[in-house]
């Protein structure tokens, strides 16, 4: 299971978004919540299917979210997937 977390404005508020997948055997369940400031479940917004696999799925979610300054990197499961990761990584060791 991982997660991609994004805090989304509209109508000058702001969401805190969250996507858990689920792999089967037949592609992705997701589950999509809205959340509190302190990242507790206010609700949730639905579930879909999607025929990714789960790495794909989110790297490309976290792509687009990170284009648009959407993305909570902080609060996201398997950083590897993060857009710029591995930049990141090596600038930190030096």
């Amino acid at each position: 299971m991982a997660t991609t977390s994004l805090k989304v404005k509209k109508d000058d508020q702001v969401f805190n978004i969250q996507f858990f997948t689920m792999p089967n055997e037949k592609g992705l369940i997701i589950d999509l919540g809205v959340y509190d400031n302190d990242w507790k479940l206010i609700r949730t917004l639905g579930k879909s299917f999607e025929t990714k696999t789960e790495e794909e799925y989110h790297k490309q979610l976290r792509f687009e979210s990170d284009q648009r300054g959407e993305l909570e990197k902080s609060m996201c499961t398997n950083p590897e997937w993060n857009p710029n990761y591995f930049e990141t990584v090596k600038d930190e060791t030096i």
